[in-house]
């Protein structure tokens, strides 16, 4: 990973999310391209029929995105800035194919424009997502936790992250006890061979709900003192204003409390 993309939208979760942008470029040596993007989507729910509509708007939030990236990016020479006045979805969609990582702020609603970028960015760019914590964490992927499930988007999001991997300090492999096929032995083996040891550690989802299912692997994750957790993207892949994603990982994205790299 050499190339990492961040957009802004001028509000006051920009610094926050710069700080985990830029702990990522420093840690992989990698170049950051910082975008402010004036149009946004917006979304507004109406009242009779419950179908969201959208319009364009372009909002006063210069000033404050500029004024984020001066204060936590000024004099660093791997970082650049600009502009863009074209649509967040056109935008994020045109940046992902030409950035190995695109970087995210958690969610915190289930519609809106946030919702239709992230949406834009987990499936339609083609790469990995890292989804920023509420709050800057005390380190970032010296102790990572990779879901496995023997799935093609959890087998992406892992062969994304083994940048991450090979310079973390300890790898955690989690997997569900109730999966016959997601084998954390087969899953060592191969990190093995990029150098990367391992230590399984399983959660349960058997006769649980989907959400609890998520909370289940959270819970894991914490015990495992995990400051990054990998994970494929399961859901409908749908570009809406709704949550395109499958409840378990919904709840996990929602509600994850350090950095989150999923990839579709």
């Amino acid at each position: 990973m050499r190339r990492i993309v961040i957009h802004l939208h001028g509000q006051s979760t920009d610094t926050t999310s710069l700080a985990s942008a830029i702990a990522f470029s420093r840690k992989l040596n990698a170049r950051l391209s910082v975008v402010f993007i004036r149009r946004t989507r917006e979304f507004i729910p109406a009242p009779v029929d419950g179908i969201p509509t959208v319009f364009d708007r372009e909002p006063e939030a210069a000033a404050g995105a500029e004024a984020a990236y001066r204060a936590m990016c000024e004099g660093l020479s791997f970082i650049t800035y600009t502009e863009a006045e074209v649509d967040s979805v056109e935008m994020i969609t045109i940046n992902g194919l030409l950035h190995d990582m695109t970087v995210v702020e958690r969610l915190t609603e289930r519609e809106g424009s946030k919702v239709a970028d992230f949406n834009t960015a987990v499936f339609g760019t083609g790469g990995p997502v890292m989804i920023t914590p509420p709050g800057m964490p005390a380190t970032i992927g010296e102790r990572p936790a990779v879901v496995w499930n023997a799935s093609i988007p959890s087998a992406r999001a892992i062969r994304s992250a083994i940048p991450l991997l090979r310079i973390a300090k300890e790898t955690t492999i989690l997997s569900s006890a109730d999966n016959p096929d997601a084998d954390p032995s087969a899953l060592a083996r191969y990190l093995d061979c990029y150098g990367i040891k391992s230590t399984p550690r399983t959660f349960r989802t058997d006769s649980l709900t989907a959400r609890a299912r998520g909370r289940s692997l959270l819970e894991t994750a914490k015990d495992a003192d995990a400051d990054l957790l990998v994970m494929g993207a399961y859901g409908e892949g749908k570009i809406t204003a709704m949550l395109g994603l499958g409840r378990a990982t919904e709840k996990v994205v929602m509600s994850c409390k350090v950095p989150l790299l999923v990839q579709a």
